[in-house]
């Protein structure tokens, strides 16, 4: 005859799970924290750099244990994100654009080409570059990679001993 028998330590249980609590989130926010600055630093890359403005406004914030979100908080970053529809652009960010990128000195040519980059946009709006959606694509697997790594880690951490 064969006997089955099996032996359940319940207390010993109940401490791993209640030490999981603490252990999944330290970790988990350790990598996802990793992986929120690596693609805050690619978004920096991929960003446009007339002015540096937009990529210095790149930011990592913490929303909570584990939760991060990579920002630029630039003013017009969702309009070079997504475009512009066709508007009167203002002058002086137009001129300064165009002094910087272009390197015209003649103080004519430059006003020139600011009114006629400013009736330009205003007959035909402005190309999206969308940096932001270039940035998920390439780092998606990368962060997947991480958060599937932290998870492992956390386990291992957690229920391993």
């Amino acid at each position: 005859m064969s006997v089955f028998r099996a032996d359940l330590d319940l207390r010993g249980f109940h401490a791993k799970t209640n030490r999981a609590e603490a252990v999944f989130g330290r970790t988990l926010d350790r990598f996802v924290s990793r992986g929120a600055h690596e693609f805050a630093r690619e978004e920096k890359l991929q960003a446009p750099k007339a002015f540096s403005a937009m990529t210095q406004s790149i930011a990592v914030q913490q929303n909570g244990t584990a939760d991060y979100s990579v920002v630029p908080t630039a003013r017009y970053a969702e309009a070079v994100e997504k475009g512009g529809k066709p508007h009167l652009a203002p002058l002086l960010p137009l001129y300064l654009w165009l002094k910087y990128t272009k390197r015209v000195s003649d103080e004519k040519e430059l006003r020139a080409r600011t009114y006629g980059l400013r009736r330009f946009i205003a007959k035909h709006g402005t190309k999206a570059n969308p940096f932001v959606n270039r940035t998920r694509i390439k780092m998606q697997g990368r962060v997947v990679r991480l958060v599937r790594d932290g998870v492992a880690a956390a386990t291992q951490e957690a229920f391993g001993k």
